[in-house]
């Protein structure tokens, strides 16, 4: 198991870990925007756990673009509802990484897909819907 992904059971060190993975991949390619958090560039494979308990829960596949410890920003083939508080988990290790609690901020269409944009909902007391 690829310990710096999956191998912590709260979402926040998941989350952190993605992060310092990230910034050593691309350390001098962190950048701000208009963000209150450096993001950097992290192309991973990123599950997305969509109406969990309801009979239209589905997983779908997406590509990670930048990550920070506030949000993600994500590319795929599929328009998430703005809003919507979803699940998400690297992917390259499957059942093995606990889900990370986070809401779509936005889902614009693109070449070839979608542009989304998560903040991941990291306070204790969150229950995903």
């Amino acid at each position: 198991m690829n310990q710096l992904h999956c191998d912590t059971p709260h979402p926040r060190q998941v989350v952190q870990a993605w992060v310092q993975d990230a910034a050593g991949q691309n350390g001098a390619a962190a950048f701000l925007g208009k963000r209150s958090a450096e993001r950097y560039v992290w192309p991973a494979a990123i599950e997305v756990l969509i109406d969990r308990g309801r009979r239209t829960e589905r997983r779908v596949y997406f590509t990670g673009h930048d990550v920070s410890e506030s949000g993600m920003g994500l590319f795929g083939r599929h328009k998430l509802t703005v809003g919507a508080n979803i699940l998400l988990r690297y992917a390259d290790e499957g059942d093995a990484c606990p889900w990370v609690p986070a809401r779509v901020e936005h889902s614009t269409r693109s070449v070839g897909g979608y542009r989304v944009g998560i903040r991941f909902l990291l306070d204790d007391g969150h229950q995903s819907d």
